[in-house]
């Protein structure tokens, strides 16, 4: 039974369950939001800090097409 289970788990990662033979051909698109990070820095959405107090917006990622996509920080109706 646990080597059916192996075997199972073995074809579904491989024929489609999200898993790419070439992950790096399937086209980028749509918006992506960074839910969580430790890097320092404007791309974490770190705008600054006074302090032990840090000011942070939300970080959007948007995929145009293959080749252009904008990173975005966004802090209240501001977006840089």
């Amino acid at each position: 039974e646990l080597l059916q289970l192996a075997q199972d788990l073995a074809t579904t990662t491989t024929t489609g369950s999200g898993s790419d033979p070439e992950p790096a051909r399937i086209p980028l698109t749509g918006v992506h939001n960074l839910i969580y990070s430790t890097a320092p820095g404007g791309s974490s959405g770190k705008i600054f800090q006074i302090g032990t107090i840090t000011i942070a917006g939300q970080v959007q990622q948007t995929f145009v097409d293959d080749v252009t996509f904008i990173n975005s920080v966004q802090l209240g109706p501001l977006r840089l």
